[in-house]
């Protein structure tokens, strides 16, 4: 079975250093046509999306988890907002028996923006943050997946992962989490005593030099080989790909 995790930017194109830039922000059917051959290549089973956007205007009013869940051939998919028409999302080519959301608070926090004058301080929203579980019916018997997107503000995001932790103590085993959870190895191991199933550096997307997205598993389930970073040309991020075995099989 292969799992990844997807944070797609809203369907943009990945923007490389020099000449070949993307198209501008008006060509959305182009956008969208690109989106949806990235989600296909990955030829994933299951596909945790984040920044995902459904009838919003800066991605053209598409609906980003339809449009992944008919690319990927998923026969179940779910969407949970964290603002209007943004949020994150999990497409599925195995049927899923039960969902169960988690939404996490935002918080008001100072943050310095920096400018050509020295640097100040202003007072930002973090934006609201949530957890998506679907039970999958595997052939060899239930697998949790659980997506997410965590806070990029420290120590918020550590909290966040805190909570999702007891959260997911009541969800069957075996458990995967998949996401970008803005935080590098060893600290989500670490925060939630479970196994990390990838190590590859994921951003930036077109030179990456951190892992900040992330495959954790608790209880029977390994992985098949080394996970994979990929280029798909949409997003600031790469796709991280990872085929595991659930149980003893193999």
């Amino acid at each position: 079975m292969r799992l990844a995790s997807f944070n797609v930017q809203h369907g943009r194109p990945a923007v490389v250093p020099g000449p070949g830039l993307p198209p501008g922000p008006r060509d959305h059917a182009l956008h969208l046509a690109r989106y949806r051959d990235a989600v296909a290549s990955l030829g994933a089973d299951v596909v945790a999306l984040q920044e995902i956007e459904q009838g919003r205007r800066r991605s053209g009013r598409a609906d980003h988890l339809a449009h992944a869940a008919e690319a990927a051939d998923a026969v179940d998919h779910r969407f949970v907002a964290t603002r209007r028409g943004y949020g994150i999302g999990i497409v599925s080519r195995i049927p899923v028996t039960s969902w169960h959301e988690l939404h996490l608070p935002a918080l008001r926090l100072p943050r310095v923006r920096r400018t050509r004058r020295p640097p100040f301080w202003r007072v930002v929203r973090d934006e609201p943050r949530a957890a998506l579980a679907a039970v999958l019916a595997t052939d060899d018997g239930p697998l949790t997946v659980v997506a997410t997107h965590l806070s990029v503000v420290r120590p918020r995001t550590t909290d966040q992962l805190h909570v999702l932790r007891v959260w997911a103590e009541r969800l069957p085993r075996p458990l995967v989490l998949l996401g970008d959870l803005n935080l590098r190895p060893p600290v989500p191991e670490q925060i939630t005593g479970w196994r990390s199933l990838a190590a590859a550096p994921t951003y930036p997307g077109h030179r990456p030099r951190a892992q900040i997205d992330h495959v954790l598993a608790d209880g029977d389930v390994r992985a098949a080989g080394p996970a994979r970073a990929l280029a798909t040309g949409v997003g600031d991020h790469r796709a991280l790909v990872v085929d595991v075995v659930v149980g003893r099989r193999g």
